[in-house]
């Protein structure tokens, strides 16, 4: 449920109040929420938005999920806000967001956590179909992090896959394909290549998690001839891109057992993205990625660093 505020609220630059109550597949989700957005008039592409949300949450049947060590059977009263915005310059973008999330076990209000993320994205359009993407994300936990609030390196916390028709429950893609390492949903350092690594380690209830870490992106966009087709299609092409890029990834983290680790790889891919953006210019579609990390600083044991490797992961907006 979503209500508009008309006192808080100008023309592009609404404020809402929201409210969630799910139960559905194997967990209770209850909260309320605010968010207020600042947009100069027309500039969809230019905003600032702040949101704050709480409530409880707990996950009372494993059965749904691929990977139950991901999770805890402790209900979680929680804490969320965090602020988001975008600037769209001529020679590319700039995106910012950094959210607070914090809680304690819902039971008794003990074991209290506190987690900090930052998100920082820097588009450069060099020329037509040449672009440099940079991102820099950044996290800082404290107290007793549920383990669905934890930090991997290749894929995002098992509160996110919550979000996603495509992961919040086994069944919707094939169990082998995950435990596979082949298909994952993406977020946090976003270091490709280790989710083989990751995603065993999960399996065999040893999940490897980061207290603190700072993880890097870069990616190389160069022309491809499908997506110039695809520009040359009427409409079709302001919505539908494939993208051809060379990337390599590294990421410096302290191991939640007390060591640290820097782990770095560097590939190429491909991402097929359609995109309808809503009244907002928010993101309204799906991207499927194709990523082949030929070189891993720190391979699987028995593995060579230079090696064939590939994963596909999703990034979609979609309501299912």
């Amino acid at each position: 449920y979503t209500e508009p505020i008309p006192a808080l609220s100008d023309f592009n630059s609404e404020a809402s109040v929201s409210a969630i109550s799910s139960i559905r597949e194997g967990m209770h989700w209850h909260s309320a929420g605010f968010d207020k957005r600042w947009q100069p008039g027309f500039y969809e592409d230019t905003y600032t938005e702040f949101f704050f949300e709480t409530g409880f949450h707990r996950r009372f049947d494993d059965e749904y999920v691929a990977f139950p060590a991901l999770w805890q059977p402790q209900g979680v009263a929680f804490l969320h806000t965090g602020v988001e915005g975008r600037y769209l310059q001529q020679s590319g973008m700039f995106y910012y967001r950094g959210e607070i999330r914090s809680g304690a076990e819902a039971e008794d209000f003990d074991n209290n956590f506190v987690r900090f993320d930052a998100d920082l994205r820097q588009v450069f359009n060099i020329t037509r179909g040449l672009n440099v993407r940079l991102r820099g994300t950044f996290g800082l936990t404290s107290g007793d992090l549920p383990p669905e609030y934890q930090t991997t390196a290749s894929f995002a916390s098992a509160i996110d896959w919550v979000w996603s028709g495509f992961f919040r429950s086994k069944g919707t893609i094939p169990v082998p394909f995950l435990e596979s390492g082949v298909m994952q949903l993406t977020g946090g350092p976003s270091v490709r290549g280790y989710n083989k690594r990751d995603i065993k380690a999960a399996k065999d209830g040893t999940p490897i998690f980061y207290s603190e870490y700072a993880g890097f992106n870069f990616e190389l966009d160069y022309p491809n001839p499908i997506d110039k087709g695809f520009e040359r299609i009427p409409i079709v092409g302001d919505f539908l891109r494939l993208r051809s890029y060379l990337f390599t990834d590294a990421m410096h983290g302290n191991l939640t057992f007390g060591d640290s680790e820097t782990i770095a790889n560097a590939g190429a891919g491909i991402a097929l993205s359609l995109n309808i953006p809503d009244q907002l210019a928010k993101p309204r579609g799906f991207v499927i990625r194709y990523d082949v990390p030929f070189w891993l600083s720190d391979p699987m044991p028995g593995k060579d660093e230079f090696r064939f490797r590939s994963l596909v992961s999703f990034g979609a907006v979609i309501g299912l």
